[in-house]
């Protein structure tokens, strides 16, 4: 019933399978589908309008898994030497000149569209992309169910990275094993790397919390790591060596009917938040593989296989490598999530660009150019932009793009610290000591360090100690719980180290973090108990007497009169992640979108933390300054004034702001300090 490699590869019309491009038509539509999703700021989340739409990675690995596993196996097997170099030069010619092109066509767009800090951070991941190993810099940079990494320009380059990841080690892999046992021993080559990989995943998944990683999500590993995601190459491999025989009617029908509605089905039910807990990128891995063991049938010939599917099918490396950087450079640019209909424009546009980089560079450098002339163009251009690329990381995203009247201040070291970079010089704390007699303790997440050079400049008498805790101490953050028993026993002992410090210093202190929707704590008065979650928007009330009650014993465990509580600030609109996206952006120098008025309406202004503007009420003998009241009247929040702006990103003070807020509420910060 079912023929091994040795045997299927005398059938002719298995040298080409046009259901392979329906396959791939598939996933690409699903990775179109992704980028229609919506971002949660606040939440940190992305949630594609289908949550299957994650799947379109696992295809597409399956799928070549299968290509590039029977590709090698068949040379080895038919000719007496494999040729290396004929297979670099085949994989240099589909992969090289299209990614240098785009690339470069990126970065010479983003030299009018990015502000330098934009411009920055992409130079250091098209590095990475340029390097293939994107996957590894994001898996310790985000996550990729986060609404930032969508953010990235570059943020699909990590499935190209493990791709040539299995490119490379593959073919070598294979070539040893067939010069030390024979070809026939592939397959139990094969199976072998993808029960590691498979065994790996598993470890992983069910284990993470004994490997010590300081990850975004601790689950990121699995879907940015190589090594965790071979497997699914495997599965492919797998498929390559036999192909699916029978006599009976209709049975290969029936098979890839129930295998296509299974995959359907993880299309439709998959969401971001159990993508991995179910481990759907496994099934639809198996599910694709098995599709791949039934060729030549009615509905993969009528639903794969037809003129649509191959048309779109060889044209999806295009599509892949420009997608994502439009569609999130037409946002850049109006700064603004994109309405439905908007993206319906942008991928009308993309389609017909990504068709002209298909017929004009993909496929000549790839069937119809010489080896000479190919790598010629890759090494004269990808040298070129690699250069370029590297120049805009040593010099911070090339400042002298910028309006004339901001390259004087964009110059300066101090201006960009303190107000693009909201004086955030101590990322985890940092102590200002002037031998002074009395010392501030601020302490809380990033919001505690933004407010450095400000107080350092507003209390010049007192000795001030920044701690930023934004996972452990006081109220930590919300994914503190998904760390780990080992991460959960590190905050217990800082949060002590931290009580133990404030106990013999006697400090004025100031508590100013985040407080977030849904927030997992460390209970004050039992460092050793468990982590208590609450959901602000589901349980408002039980949320802000649990934390006036954490206050108080906070208080008393300290054993401190006066402590000052620093509620929420206003943050940007949503669709705007930091002010300098307006002001110092070349394309913005004569054009100022709505979002980027020097006032923004008070309701985007407020987001789902706002329960902690009356969170005074419920903590009677601590004060709680409200950063509202400094930026907001009645209907609108200001963002910057004539002397700069007030934000350096979407919710950080920047110097400025900080003066801002300090001046506004000097009294009360006299009156806490006098007591």
């Amino acid at each position: 019933m079912a023929k091994f490699l040795t045997d299927a590869y005398k059938y002719p019309n298995l040298s080409y399978r046009q259901d392979i491009d329906g396959l791939r038509t598939l996933a690409i539509f699903l990775y179109f589908l992704f980028h229609f999703g919506s971002k949660d700021y606040v939440a940190a989340n992305y949630t594609p309008p289908i949550g299957g739409a994650f799947l379109c990675a696992d295809i597409f690995f399956v799928v070549s898994g299968y290509l590039i596993t029977r590709q090698i196996v068949s040379a080895i097997k038919h000719k007496e030497k494999f040729s290396i170099y004929d297979y670099i030069v085949r994989r240099a010619k589909r992969i090289f000149p299209l990614l240098v092109t785009v690339l470069s066509f990126i970065t010479a767009i983003n030299y009018f569209v990015l502000s330098p800090n934009k411009y920055y951070n992409y130079a250091k991941d098209q590095i990475s992309a340029l390097l293939y190993h994107a996957n590894y810099k994001f898996l310790f940079d985000t996550g990729y169910f986060k609404a930032d990494h969508q953010d990235r320009l570059l943020n699909h380059t990590w499935s190209l990275s493990i791709e040539e990841h299995y490119y490379i080690f593959m073919p070598l892999f294979l070539l040893l094993v067939s010069k030390i046992w024979g070809i026939k021993k592939a397959f139990v080559a094969t199976f072998i790397i993808s029960f590691v990989s498979f065994a790996l995943y598993l470890f992983y998944y069910n284990y993470h919390n004994l490997v010590d990683l300081t990850l975004y999500d601790p689950l990121t590993p699995i879907y940015f790591s190589s090594t965790l995601r071979f497997y699914e190459f495997g599965l492919g491999g797998l498929a390559s060596f036999f192909t699916l025989e029978t006599n009976r009617k209709y049975i290969k029908e029936v098979i890839v009917t129930i295998l296509l509605g299974l995959l359907l089905y993880l299309v439709i039910t998959g969401q971001s938040k159990n993508y991995l807990m179910n481990h759907y990128q496994s099934y639809a891995s198996l599910i694709t593989a098995f599709i791949l063991l039934v060729p030549n049938n009615k509905i993969s010939n009528t639903l794969l296989s037809n003129k649509f599917t191959s048309f779109i099918g060889k044209r999806t490396y295009s599509f892949y490598l420009l997608w994502t950087p439009l569609i999130v450079l037409a946002s850049y640019i109006l700064v603004e999530s994109l309405e439905l209909w908007m993206k319906l424009v942008v991928f009308v546009i993309f389609f017909f660009i990504a068709l002209l980089f298909y017929k004009f560079i993909e496929h000549p450098f790839r069937y119809r150019f010489k080896n000479i002339t190919v790598f010629s163009y890759v090494m004269i251009l990808g040298l070129g932009l690699f250069s370029f690329t590297y120049y805009l990381t040593i010099n911070h995203g090339h400042g002298v793009r910028l309006p004339i009247d901001m390259l004087e201040k964009y110059k300066s070291k101090d201006y960009l610290k303190n107000s693009i970079n909201g004086g955030m010089g101590c990322e985890y704390g940092c102590q200002i000591n002037r031998n002074g007699e009395k010392t501030i303790f601020l302490v809380g997440d990033s919001l505690s360090t933004q407010m450095k050079d400000g107080m350092a400049k507003k209390f010049p008498n007192y000795n001030i100690e920044i701690f930023n805790r934004g996972v452990c101490g006081f109220f930590s953050a919300d994914w503190v719980t998904n760390m780990g028993q080992h991460k959960f026993r590190d905050c217990q002992a800082e949060t002590q180290s931290l009580i133990d410090r404030i106990n013999k210093t006697k400090p004025y202190l100031i508590i100013f973090r985040r407080w977030r929707e849904k927030t997992s704590v460390i209970p004050i008065d039992d460092l050793s108990g468990s982590q208590k979650s609450f959901y602000s928007s589901r349980q408002p009330e039980k949320y802000k007497k649990f934390f006036a009650e954490q206050i108080d014993q906070l208080k008393e465990k300290l054993n401190i009169e006066n402590l000052l509580v620093i509620s929420n600030p206003p943050s940007l609109p949503k669709e705007l992640n930091s002010l300098d996206e307006c002001i110092l952006s070349p394309i913005r120098k004569h054009y100022m979108p709505r979002q980027c008025d020097r006032f923004s309406p008070l309701e985007e202004a407020l987001n789902s933390t706002t329960f902690m503007r009356d969170f005074g009420g419920y903590i009677k003998t601590v004060q709680v300054l409200d950063p509202f009241e400094a930026f907001c009247s009645e209907s609108k929040c200001q963002l910057f004034s004539e002397e700069g702006y007030y934000y350096s990103d979407s919710i950080h003070f920047s110097y400025l702001g900080s003066l801002v807020f300090l001046n506004h509420f000097e009294k009360e910060f006299l009156n806490f300090l006098q007591n």
